[in-house]
């Protein structure tokens, strides 16, 4: 499926809080699995709670596990909370003996390794969704770069490889998960500023940039703004990662 997204100004620059994807994230769990009216979530990382409230909404009945403890507190009242690490926090912990019919991870780089996916399985009674964000390409960026002679950079390998490795690691866990894919775009919208500092982040993540781009980063953004702001729209695929922890 593909969808196109419409983001709230606020909501640009973190595809996580907006409602309308945690409805599609919602949408896409309930043809994929059985989930039964009531069903407990556990949701990991989620401390904006968007991807909960959204849950609570249908009828199930969510709790978000998250380290930030700023963000937690900012829950509404009818969604429980578990304020952990899940990297660190044991199988046999209390928090985690719900019982919990699905543990969900959306987005998340809190579920990485064999032993965190295997903590997933003796978690939920029935079910485990893993939502990644595969790839994504962004126009605005590819036209900053040609603007500084650099090449394009590829829809992202990191991401790619991220999906990939955690897949891998779900088989050495005992599950083999079954995969859908969902397209998604949307309008992203900066200022010359946010494309420069977003350009520098993405396109020079985890290495070092040269002396000077990101003042020229942020002149090729200025040109590229007609009326002080520059939109683009941002393709994204999403791997939905899905097995029923009774079933090998």
């Amino acid at each position: 499926m593909e969808y196109s997204i419409h983001w709230k100004p606020e909501e640009q620059n973190d595809y996580r809080r907006n409602g309308e994807i945690s409805e599609i994230l919602l949408d896409t769990m309930e043809e994929l699995i059985d989930l039964d009216s009531g069903a407990s979530i556990l949701e990991i990382g989620g401390g904006n709670g968007i991807f909960s409230a959204a849950a609570a909404a249908r009828g199930y009945v969510p709790t978000v596990l998250d380290c930030e403890e700023a963000l937690l507190q900012k829950l509404p009242s009818s969604i429980a909370a578990i304020s952990a690490d899940w990297s660190q926090i044991e199988e046999s912990d209390p928090a985690l003996t719900g019982p919990f019919h699905a543990v969900v991870s959306n987005f998340s780089t809190a579920v990485q390794s064999v032993e965190e996916l295997r903590k997933m399985n003796h978690t939920a009674t029935e079910w485990c969704v893993l939502n990644r964000l595969l790839m994504y390409k962004e126009p605005v960026l590819d036209r900053i770069a040609r603007s500084l002679d650099l090449p394009d950079r590829p829809i992202l390998p990191k991401l790619k490889q991220d999906y990939i490795s955690v897949n891998a690691n779900a088989v050495m866990a005992g599950h083999r998960p079954e995969v859908h894919f969902n397209d998604f775009t949307w309008n992203a919208v900066y200022s010359p500023q946010e494309a420069a500092d977003h350009f520098m982040a993405m396109y020079y993540a985890g290495k070092s940039a040269p002396e000077g781009i990101g003042e020229q980063a942020l002149q090729a953004a200025e040109k590229m703004a007609a009326n002080g702001t520059i939109s683009g729209s941002i393709t994204a695929h999403v791997a939905h990662l899905f097995w029923n922890v009774n079933y090998r």
